[in-house]
Parts: C-alpha cells; sequence; structure tokens
C-alpha cells in the first residue's frame, strides 16, 4: 500500500513527497514521510542522506523501547518468582514445625524400649491431634489445597 501524502480539504497540496522506512534490525516498523510544499525546491541527495540517518535513529528507538519493555517484564517474572520462593520457603517452615512434633510424638510411641505408663500415652496422642488440628487448620495448607484445586 503506497502512503497518501496529507489532504487539506478534497486536495493535495504536496509539490513532492518522500517516503523512508523506519526500521529496528530486519522488520520495517513505520514510515517516515516529508512532505514539500508546492513551491519548495526537490528534496536533493543530502536530504535523503539525512531522513535515512533520522529514520535509522528513530528504528533504534523503537528497539530501545521494545528492549526496555521485555527488560520490566524479565524483572516483574523474576520479582513474581523470588516472592512465589520466599512464600513457599515460609509455607514449607510453618508446616514442617507441626510435622516434627506429630512424628516425634508417633516415633516415642513406636519405641518398645520404652514403658510408656497411660497418661504419657495420653499426652504423646493429645499432642499428635493438636498438631494435625493445628496443621489442618493452618492458612499454609489452606493455601496448598486451594493453589491444587486451581491447578486441576
Amino acid at each position: 500500500m503506497t502512503p497518501r501524502p496529507p489532504r487539506k480539504g478534497n486536495r493535495v497540496e504536496t509539490g513532492e513527497l518522500q517516503v523512508v522506512p523506519v526500521k529496528s534490525g530486519d522488520e520495517r516498523v513505520g514510515l517516515l514521510l516529508l512532505v514539500s510544499r508546492c513551491d519548495a525546491t526537490p528534496f536533493a541527495a543530502a536530504d535523503d542522506r539525512l531522513l535515512s540517518l533520522v529514520a535509522a535513529q528513530l528504528g533504534l528507538t523503537m528497539e530501545r523501547i521494545q528492549l526496555r519493555r521485555q527488560a520490566t517484564e524479565t524483572e516483574i517474572l523474576r520479582r513474581a518468582d523470588d516472592l512465589k520462593t520466599a512464600l513457599l520457603n515460609a509455607v514449607s517452615h510453618d508446616l514442617r514445625t507441626p510435622l516434627a512434633s506429630i512424628i516425634a510424638s508417633a516415633g516415642s510411641l513406636l519405641q518398645q524400649d520404652v514403658a510408656w505408663s497411660d497418661q504419657e500415652r495420653r499426652e504423646f496422642a493429645e499432642g499428635t491431634e493438636e498438631e494435625a488440628r493445628r496443621l489442618t487448620a493452618s492458612p499454609e495448607v489452606c493455601w496448598i489445597s486451594l493453589a491444587y484445586r486451581q491447578e486441576a
């Protein structure tokens, strides 16, 4: 498609139209249009070189804008990943504490070389139940359950 010169009303008021592609890398990202007045002198070779330099600078500017956008998106993704890692580390720590208590209580009850009294067995069982309830009610477990449901 050939670019059209600017119009004033229904008639074109130009003498000469100079079209220079604006490129970013090998891709054309736009056109630089220069329209002379009817009574202006024709474009010279120096004008062509100047317009080519301007178009090249515009292309480099477009490329820099795209690179800056990509760098920003990459930084956003990196920060989101860092936040996810920190959250998972915190959740993991908060989950390990009650699990460690449950494992310790269950392991103690399974020791055959120790004669636990009924009261001690009851305390281990109550401690295990308390930690299990704490674990089940923890926001971390609810968060993990919600995340798991959303992935499924």
